[in-house]
Protein backbone atom coordinates (compact mmCIF):
# COMPACT_ATOMS: atom_id res chain seq x y z
CA UNK A 1 0.00 0.00 0.00
CA UNK A 2 1.62 3.17 -1.07
CA UNK A 3 1.39 5.98 1.40
CA UNK A 4 1.90 10.07 0.75
CA UNK A 5 5.28 10.78 0.62
CA UNK A 6 5.53 14.46 1.36
CA UNK A 7 3.53 13.98 4.80
CA UNK A 8 5.05 11.05 5.95
CA UNK A 9 8.66 12.30 5.06
CA UNK A 10 8.18 15.07 7.07
CA UNK A 11 6.86 12.87 10.05
CA UNK A 12 9.42 10.68 10.14
CA UNK A 13 12.05 13.58 9.94
CA UNK A 14 10.12 15.58 12.72
CA UNK A 15 9.73 12.50 14.92
CA UNK A 16 13.64 11.34 15.07
CA UNK A 17 14.54 14.77 14.61
CA UNK A 18 16.77 14.71 11.60
CA UNK A 19 17.91 17.38 9.14
CA UNK A 20 15.98 17.97 6.00
CA UNK A 21 18.34 18.44 3.42
CA UNK A 22 17.47 20.57 0.35
CA UNK A 23 17.16 18.35 -2.85
CA UNK A 24 19.54 19.12 -6.10
CA UNK A 25 17.55 21.32 -7.75
CA UNK A 26 17.62 18.08 -10.51
CA UNK A 27 15.65 15.87 -8.37
CA UNK A 28 12.05 15.62 -8.43
CA UNK A 29 9.70 17.45 -6.35
CA UNK A 30 8.17 15.63 -3.57
CA UNK A 31 4.48 15.47 -5.17
CA UNK A 32 6.15 12.94 -7.58
CA UNK A 33 7.39 9.59 -6.73
CA UNK A 34 10.70 8.93 -6.32
CA UNK A 35 12.77 5.44 -6.86
CA UNK A 36 15.86 4.51 -6.11
CA UNK A 37 18.44 1.95 -6.72
CA UNK A 38 21.48 -0.05 -5.72
CA UNK A 39 23.93 -1.69 -7.72
CA UNK A 40 25.61 -2.60 -4.45
CA UNK A 41 25.47 -5.79 -2.41
CA UNK A 42 24.53 -6.46 0.72
CA UNK A 43 23.43 -2.40 1.06
CA UNK A 44 21.42 -2.24 4.65
CA UNK A 45 17.66 -0.81 5.04
CA UNK A 46 18.22 0.79 8.65
CA UNK A 47 15.44 1.89 11.23
CA UNK A 48 17.24 5.35 11.51
CA UNK A 49 19.86 7.28 9.75
CA UNK A 50 22.49 5.67 10.58
CA UNK A 51 24.62 2.82 10.78
CA UNK A 52 24.08 2.20 14.54
CA UNK A 53 20.01 1.77 13.61
CA UNK A 54 18.51 -1.89 13.49
CA UNK A 55 18.60 -3.37 10.44
CA UNK A 56 15.47 -3.94 8.43
CA UNK A 57 17.64 -6.04 5.88
CA UNK A 58 19.42 -6.17 2.96
CA UNK A 59 18.47 -4.22 -0.80
CA UNK A 60 18.55 -6.24 -3.66
CA UNK A 61 20.78 -4.94 -6.47
CA UNK A 62 19.54 -3.80 -9.23
CA UNK A 63 15.66 -3.30 -7.99
CA UNK A 64 13.94 -0.40 -7.98
CA UNK A 65 12.63 0.72 -4.83
CA UNK A 66 10.39 3.73 -3.34
CA UNK A 67 11.77 6.28 -1.45
CA UNK A 68 10.21 9.75 -0.06
CA UNK A 69 12.57 12.24 -2.81
CA UNK A 70 13.88 13.83 1.10
CA UNK A 71 17.71 13.66 1.60
CA UNK A 72 17.96 12.89 5.56
CA UNK A 73 21.20 14.52 7.53
CA UNK A 74 21.97 11.29 9.67
CA UNK A 75 25.04 9.74 10.85
CA UNK A 76 28.59 9.64 9.69
CA UNK A 77 28.81 6.57 7.09
CA UNK A 78 32.16 5.58 4.85
CA UNK A 79 30.51 3.31 2.04
CA UNK A 80 30.39 3.46 -2.06
CA UNK A 81 33.80 5.11 -1.46
CA UNK A 82 32.45 7.96 -0.06
CA UNK A 83 32.04 9.34 3.60
CA UNK A 84 29.13 11.40 3.70
CA UNK A 85 26.06 11.53 6.24
CA UNK A 86 23.15 11.72 3.79
CA UNK A 87 20.35 8.62 4.13
CA UNK A 88 17.26 8.47 2.05
CA UNK A 89 14.33 7.20 3.06
CA UNK A 90 13.16 4.06 1.45
CA UNK A 91 10.05 1.94 1.39
CA UNK A 92 11.23 -1.24 2.45
CA UNK A 93 9.23 -4.86 3.17
CA UNK A 94 5.92 -2.46 3.83
CA UNK A 95 7.66 -0.19 6.20
CA UNK A 96 10.03 3.12 5.92
CA UNK A 97 13.86 2.66 6.91
CA UNK A 98 16.72 4.39 5.97
CA UNK A 99 19.81 3.41 3.02
CA UNK A 100 23.09 5.26 2.60
CA UNK A 101 22.91 8.21 -0.32
CA UNK A 102 25.55 7.44 -1.62
CA UNK A 103 25.02 3.59 -2.64
CA UNK A 104 21.80 4.77 -4.08
CA UNK A 105 20.64 5.77 -8.02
Amino acid sequence: MRRSMGRLGLAIAAAFAFTLVPAPASAAPVEQDCVAATSVDNLHVRTGPGGSFDSLGKMQPGVDYEWNCLYIGGELYTACGVTDDIWLGIWFHDQWGFAAAACLH
